[in-house]
């Protein structure tokens, strides 16, 4: 049986709540669009390596401290 999420007092979803926090906090520090950092979020939080056909995001993150949470897509079939 699966598990309700986890809500506030006003039936918001705690984890989306936080996940999406944190995307913006990324998005303001990497002045980057928000929806690229939603996927950077949510693989930091399961402590998994986003995989990106998009070049430039991996580019504008690799000098960062979040560089090692990306690879392009390239990269990752150059692994195979």
């Amino acid at each position: 049986q699966r598990q309700r999420p986890r809500q506030d007092e006003t039936g918001r979803d705690l984890f989306r709540a936080s996940l999406s926090a944190d995307a913006v906090r990324l998005a303001l520090a990497l002045n980057h669009p928000v929806y690229d950092c939603i996927y950077l979020a949510l693989a930091q939080r399961i402590g998994a390596v986003l995989v990106t056909a998009d070049s430039r995001f991996a580019k504008v993150l690799a000098p960062t401290g979040h560089g090692e949470s990306v690879m392009t897509l390239a990269q990752y079939l150059e692994m195979e």
